[in-house]
């Protein structure tokens, strides 16, 4: 099971995503303009890259979150459940809006393993996954 994301865990990784990727994508575009530059020119391409790359970071972070609040809270009042007489069992959830890709349509309802399971590991977007854990309950046997 991966480590439990706490919002300040959610938050250094993401200023480091989009650390890493903005300095690999201002070397990149240095070697492709080989030093013959203008100034302008370079300042505009890492500002538009800028702008995407924090945009899909800032909703990955959104759905790490989401779901590790979500789960959390569950996984809270798993114990109450019990002793209500229900059965638990941990579920895939996709948000099933117009994004959502192919795999995860058809993996919702599925049992997965708990709270933690990385949902986005069988999503074609990766960690742009919106499927979210759930509980089913029925009455215990």
């Amino acid at each position: 099971m991966p480590e439990k994301q706490t919002p300040s865990v959610i938050a250094t990784a993401t200023v480091e995503k989009f650390v890493n990727r903005f300095g690999n994508a201002a070397r990149n575009v240095a070697e492709d303009l080989k030093g013959d530059y203008d100034p302008d020119e370079f300042a505009s391409v890492l500002h538009g890259y800028a702008d995407s790359a924090l945009t899909q970071i800032a909703q990955e972070a959104v759905n790490e979150a989401f779901r590790a609040g979500r789960a959390e809270g569950l996984a809270e009042v798993e114990p109450e459940i019990a002793r209500a007489g229900m059965e638990a069992t941990w579920r895939r959830s996709s948000v099933m809006s117009p994004t959502s890709c192919e795999s995860c349509v058809s993996l919702d309802g599925s049992e997965i393993d708990g709270e933690d399971d990385d949902l986005s590991d069988e999503c074609d977007g990766g960690p742009l996954c919106q499927c979210v854990p759930y509980l089913d309950l029925d009455e215990a046997a």
